[in-house]
């Protein structure tokens, strides 16, 4: 499996948020905020289990078809995780500002969600990650890729997984990909899967390291 690109993290970037992260991946760049649980506006109380809001965006002008499709694809990744029965008749809202998309912006958009979570204290089921895989013209798939490798590929698979279980959660196929290949992105997934893991344990574990009431913990996801 190749390496991915370079990935880091911040928290607490949003000083008016409940939440926030920016995380870069490769040359993607994306900034996420958690806000509430809050008052719910008339109409979308929901009694048994908080109401979920994404918003998704671009970095220049206003959203589109694209960023719609982004947030539903990101509100169902969301509705799994967050355990939003224990917030019964509020609001949560998450805004997902695009800063740079040089390729993989599904998985840098999903990465940076989760640790904005993370950030905000709102409980989860489980930290979830995502990888894209794309595939050449060649046959050969790509792990990661950047904006160049996408546009001369033939598809990309991006698969959003649960960090403790390795269960999928979610998966989006642009372009032609045949089942052989679909296979190949969610084995390369389960692999990456570790990695993401592991980034995961250390940004928590820097996080609560902040926080003085913490810093004697040992965090495990």
């Amino acid at each position: 499996m190749a390496e991915l690109r370079p990935l880091r993290c911040e928290f607490g970037v949003l000083e008016r948020a409940d939440g926030s992260a920016r995380v870069v991946q490769g040359a993607t760049s994306v900034l996420a905020g958690v806000y509430g649980p809050a008052e719910v506006k008339a109409g979308k109380e929901r009694s048994n289990r908080a109401s979920l809001e994404i918003v998704v965006k671009p970095a220049r002008g206003q959203g589109g078809v694209r960023e719609r499709f982004l947030e539903q694809l990101l509100a169902g990744c969301c509705e799994q995780c967050i355990l939003a029965s224990l917030h019964p008749h509020t609001a949560l809202s998450v805004v997902l500002q695009i800063h740079t998309d040089q390729g993989s912006l599904l998985s840098t958009l999903c990465l940076a969600l989760c640790l904005a979570l993370v950030d905000s204290g709102l409980p989860l089921s489980s930290p979830f990650s995502s990888l894209s895989t794309a595939c050449s013209p060649d046959g050969d798939l790509l792990t990661d890729p950047s904006l160049a490798q996408e546009q001369a590929s033939q598809s990309l698979v991006t698969v959003m997984t649960d960090c403790s279980s390795g269960r999928v959660i979610s998966t989006h196929t642009q372009g032609v990909c045949s089942l052989q290949q679909l296979e190949s992105s969610l084995a390369h997934a389960e692999k990456a899967g570790e990695k993401m893991k592991q980034f995961y344990q250390k940004a928590v574990q820097r996080r609560l390291a902040k926080d003085a009431k913490f810093s004697h913990l040992n965090i495990a996801i």
